[in-house]
């Protein structure tokens, strides 16, 4: 089954844009199980077009808040059985003071899942900290998993 790119089909409950230097920024609309399921559409194009690069580079705006975190763990556990050779993956989290311990519970509760710290880091901006948290993704994709 091939990917449709996400833009082409979605952008209801969540905005894709691919930024320049391989940058996927999301940007969710409503905190809901809706934009779960597109969020982890537009990783599952990321992660087809991204293999030979190496590394997947996420913005994310979870400015809105999440609004299930067992329903989105259960949904990026899906992705990882479904994509088992994704390549590593650096997400920037843009968030306000009012979303933090709702996205920590959900890094610490994704953490728990086989295999995720080797290929996966995770880390939290404010949201005025955009600029930033695109200089964090850039770093040397050597770098990334240290």
């Amino acid at each position: 089954m091939s990917v449709v790119e996400p833009h082409a089909a979605h952008g209801k409950h969540v905005k894709y844009t691919y930024l320049s230097d391989d940058i996927h920024e999301v940007i969710f609309n409503e905190a809901s199980m809706c934009a779960i399921d597109e969020w982890i559409y537009i990783c599952e194009y990321t992660v087809s077009q991204t293999a030979s690069i190496g590394l997947v580079r996420q913005l994310i705006d979870l400015r809105v808040g999440l609004p299930s975190s067992v329903y989105a763990i259960r949904q990026v556990h899906g992705l990882m059985l479904r994509c088992p050779g994704a390549p590593p993956s650096r997400v920037a989290v843009l968030h306000t003071r009012r979303t933090t311990g709702v996205t920590e519970v959900f890094i610490k509760l994704l953490n728990l899942l086989p295999d995720e710290q080797a290929r996966l880091q995770i880390r939290y901006f404010t949201e005025n900290e955009r600029d930033a948290a695109i200089a964090w993704l850039l770093i040397d994709p050597d770098k990334a998993l240290r």
